[in-house]
């Protein structure tokens, strides 16, 4: 991002932005379909909702990996050099306690909708069951 091809006329739908929200789609997708995150029909199973922390990390990688990889490709060196410059620390750093703090947001979220009822506990999965 922020490299001049990424630009683009006030009111286009293929900013940058969009461009990543798309591949981070798509990552989504493919972490889904291999089973790697679950989805809404897990919750009671899992501790919080959305993605953990090492789903949201294993992402992140992927990520830094495809921007380094076209990085790379751009300047004429390799993914592993890109990964290890100031500027892709700076970004693994900063992403790594964001990822910490939706982590901790998530928790938040599924400890208010549980006190409220609005989703069953991990108790009520057994419940149901007749467990």
């Amino acid at each position: 991002m922020g490299r001049v091809r990424d630009v683009a006329p006030v009111g286009s739908r293929w900013t940058g932005a969009n461009r990543a929200h798309g591949t981070i789609g798509r990552r989504l997708a493919r972490h889904i379909g291999r089973g790697e995150i679950g989805m809404a029909d897990d919750i009671a199973a899992r501790d919080t909702l959305g993605m953990t922390v090492e789903e949201m990390l294993a992402l992140l990688d992927e990520l830094l990996q495809d921007n380094a990889q076209e990085a790379a490709d751009e300047k004429g060196n390799t993914v592993e050099r890109q990964l290890d410059s100031p500027g892709f620390a700076a970004a693994r750093a900063a992403m790594t306690y964001a990822v910490h703090l939706i982590a901790a947001n998530n928790a938040y979220f599924t400890r208010a909708l549980l006190d409220r009822g609005v989703i069953p506990g991990a108790g009520a999965a057994s419940d149901e069951a007749g467990t």
